[in-house]
């Protein structure tokens, strides 16, 4: 952090400024965030106030939550923000576009020393590697569920498993997927389950019916050794 933000009395009390009690606890509720990650972001609202002080800046959009919040359950406590930082706090809200918001990173990293934590702050130029990365590890359990509902499928009508069997296994292993802890908890994997189960009911039922079970040995007429004609 450059020494400037603790040598000015403005910045420094914006960097050490005091929440209302339960505005954090009110922030983390609303917004269904941990009461860690939304002590992180009261830490972040503060630190973009410091930056607002000396130049244009964008927030991020966890910063602007915060803010939205501060203002509508504590505006005297925001208005004494106003008084101590001046007009710039109140415009800086309607700054926007990329390039104001990457300014806003690259001084944040220059002024604290350290990029902005992504999980608060979103940069829009990280290369698409990375972003396929992100992307993927926030649909991590969306895909694997996808998938295993498939393969239990295509196991199903192959006559590998009976479908009933594959429709069982189905809500099993789904329910295992989405029991793993994640921000959410277990109400995530509630909801998951909920939302997920009717295709793997589906897909047991389409297995049902194409593949009819590994017992109905009279009903491949078709596709029988010695056919005329048939193939399989």
């Amino acid at each position: 952090m450059t020494p400037t933000l603790r040598t000015n009395p403005v910045t420094a009390a914006l960097l050490d400024h005091p929440f209302p009690d339960g505005f954090c606890q009110a922030l983390a509720a609303t917004h269904h965030w941990s009461g860690l990650h939304a002590s992180l972001v009261l830490t972040e609202y503060r630190r973009f106030l410091a930056l607002a002080t000396s130049g244009p800046a964008a927030p991020s959009r966890h910063v602007m939550l915060a803010h939205n919040l501060h203002r509508s359950v504590a505006p005297d406590d925001w208005q004494a923000l106003l008084e101590l930082g001046g007009e710039s706090l109140l415009t800086t809200w309607d700054s926007s576009g990329r390039q104001v918001y990457t300014s806003t990173l690259d001084r944040y990293r220059a002024t604290f020393g350290h990029p902005a934590p992504a999980n608060v702050w979103h940069d829009p130029r990280l290369t698409p590697g990375r972003t396929l990365n992100n992307w993927l590890m926030r649909h991590a359990r969306t895909l694997i569920s996808v998938t295993l509902a498939g393969v239990l499928a295509l196991l199903a009508v192959n006559h590998v498993l009976p479908a009933g069997v594959a429709t069982l296994l189905g809500f099993i292993l789904l329910a295992a997927v989405w029991e793993v802890p994640g921000r959410q908890g277990s109400a995530t994997a509630r909801r998951a389950v909920q939302s997920y189960s009717p295709y793997v009911t589906v897909l047991g039922a389409a297995a049902a019916m194409y593949g009819g079970g590994p017992g109905n040995g009279g009903s491949d007429s078709g596709c029988g050794d010695g056919g005329s004609g048939g193939s399989c």
